[in-house]
């Protein structure tokens, strides 16, 4: 599939979803998954809103990789094919104010306000921003994969 082809591709399937799984690690290597409400900007970079004590924002802080998750949970068993985006990210806490006022403007959820005082200084929630370094897609359905299958995906060049 062309390099364009499989970006719309993943565009597509991005701009279709707003809950997306972060999985981060603790400093002892111990794996953590999130589901998240998050948003992006027109790079591809992901923002999502989590408490400053959750275990992904503590795992973040102290290791900033992280790996996104995106899929249809509604689609058919065997139906895959080029369904699936996964993000390898760079991912941090947003402490600058500007940066954060920025990050907000891409947030659109059921028309919510989003405040920039209820996410920076010492709030209990801030903004987090995850910055695409890899992604893939699903090459594969489920019927294609074969015993000599050793990946399903298929690498997407960055930048979108």
């Amino acid at each position: 599939m062309m390099s364009s082809k499989l970006q719309s591709r993943a565009k597509e399937i991005i701009d279709g979803l707003e809950y997306v799984t972060i999985s981060t690690a603790d400093a002892d290597g111990e794996p953590w998954g999130s589901p998240v409400t998050a948003f992006h900007d027109e790079d591809y970079n992901f923002y999502w809103i989590s408490w400053v004590e959750a275990q992904h924002s503590q795992n973040i802080r102290n290791n900033r990789r992280a790996f996104i998750t995106i899929f249809d949970s509604k689609r058919q068993r065997g139906d895959n094919h080029r369904r699936g985006v996964y993000v390898q990210a760079s991912a941090e806490q947003i402490d600058d104010e500007q940066m954060a006022s920025e990050a907000l403007q891409h947030f659109h959820s059921n028309n919510r306000t989003y405040e920039l005082i209820d996410h920076v200084g010492n709030a209990v929630k801030r903004v987090f921003k995850a910055t695409p370094k890899r992604m893939w897609l699903n090459n594969l359905s489920e019927k294609q994969v074969t015993e000599k299958t050793t990946d399903m995906r298929i690498e997407v060049p960055l930048p979108l």
